[in-house]
């Protein structure tokens, strides 16, 4: 029997030789292997940045992985991760949809892929997401709950509710889910279930201002505003740095008629979120009525700046401003709102006004007669068609 060609060079070689082709075949067999280890060794020193939240560190560990090897599933994944964490959207969602086409088995890629397109607002294709997710793990609470989040912003209440129903089922001690089916609940008009399942997730999470705010929110809508301002207090209590329990607390205030308190919460949104131009706008509101018109103009200002298509703080600035004798200022924003809103019949009536005044009485008839014009045209329509329209 003919040896193999390898088995008999082998043969003919000196002893030393053979040592010496031993050796180099072993050190080439165990390049593999080696940059194997090297790979493991850099995923997790990438795994330990993450959990220090050093997470541009993490990026640059997992780009030096996918470097190395283009098809590796983690190096993917977590540097999607690290990217989603470092709020780059775009970035971390290309890297998981690369991750989802080398492994499409993980579960955990499609969660985070759809809360990403969740929040960029592509909600059908998150709920895609979320049910691939469901289709490999069918006992996932995060997956039902992020579906049911999903199906909540698309007002499919119903369907939202089932979703926190299998979460719950699955992990009886999601808060989350307890305070998200009491949204729908409410939004379905089941304020006494959605009730029970905020005062639910208040219990397993007391420390949370979540169950605590929508617990003020549904007792504002049912108009029992001394609860409200309990439950907003105990909201703002847990979380003194979000503008928005102030905000629906200034609302409450104003409805009980303490227009003081009110005004003070409102400038506590604004000390956290200038842009926060629903309260510039309210508050402006507020300052009128209690006399302080010149504030009020102020504020409306810097509603026009953060909005500059919002024609009501052009509309009520120009009542203020002819309030004050500043015809001309008047007619500059009455000449913006109806610009805005072209159909916004009290704007012309209280520009023909202001054009009298200004001695343009031609002008103050052709705006008398388009504001009857826009009456009759609108005749039959509420003010949320008109608004709809424009």
């Amino acid at each position: 029997t003919r040896c193999p060609s390898f088995l008999l060079f082998l043969t003919n070689m000196s002893a030393l030789n053979k040592i010496l082709l031993l050796v180099s075949l072993s050190l080439v067999l165990a390049i593999p292997l080696k940059a194997q280890i090297i790979l493991d060794r850099l995923l997790e020193k990438g795994r330990v940045e993450i959990q220090r939240r050093d997470f541009h560190d993490a990026v640059q560990t997992f780009s030096r992985v996918i470097l190395q090897d283009s098809k590796n599933f983690d190096g993917w994944y977590l540097r999607g991760l690290s990217k989603f964490y470092l709020e780059d959207n775009s970035g971390a969602l290309r890297d998981l949809t690369r991750a989802i086409n080398l492994n499409p088995a993980v579960s955990g890629s499609y969660l985070l892929r759809g809360i990403l397109r969740d929040m960029q607002g592509d909600y059908y294709k998150a709920l895609e997401d979320f049910t691939a997710g469901l289709a490999i793990d069918p006992n996932n609470a995060n997956l039902y709950y992020s579906r049911g989040t999903t199906r909540l912003r698309l007002n499919n209440f119903s369907n939202a509710i089932s979703d926190f129903n299998e979460a719950i089922r699955v992990n009886a001690r999601l808060s989350e889910a307890y305070v998200n089916r009491g949204v729908a609940k409410s939004k379905l008009l089941d304020r006494d279930g959605a009730l029970s399942d905020f005062n639910e997730a208040i219990l397993l999470n007391p420390f949370s201002p979540d169950g605590h705010s929508r617990k003020g929110l549904l007792y504002h809508e049912i108009k029992n505003y001394q609860e409200a301002l309990i439950s907003l207090g105990e909201a703002i209590h847990r979380d003194s740095a979000n503008p928005q329990h102030y905000y629906m607390r200034a609302l409450t205030w104003y409805e009980m008629e303490h227009k003081d308190s009110c005004i003070n919460d409102l400038n506590r949104v604004l000390k956290l979120d200038p842009s926060h131009s629903l309260s510039w706008y309210n508050r402006a509101i507020i300052s009128s009525q209690m006399g302080n018109i010149e504030g009020a103009i102020q504020d409306y200002e810097k509603v026009n700046q953060l909005q500059p298509y919002h024609v009501l703080s052009y509309f009520n600035r120009g009542l203020l401003r002819d309030e004050i004798g500043d015809s001309h200022g008047a007619l500059f924003d009455l000449d913006q709102a109806v610009l805005i809103y072209p159909d916004f019949a009290k704007a012309y009536m209280a520009r023909a006004s202001i054009k009298r005044k200004l001695g343009d009485q031609t002008g103050a008839l052709t705006d008398q007669l388009l504001a009857q014009e826009k009456v009759r045209a609108n005749a039959g329509q509420t003010e949320e068609d008109l608004a709809l329209n424009y």
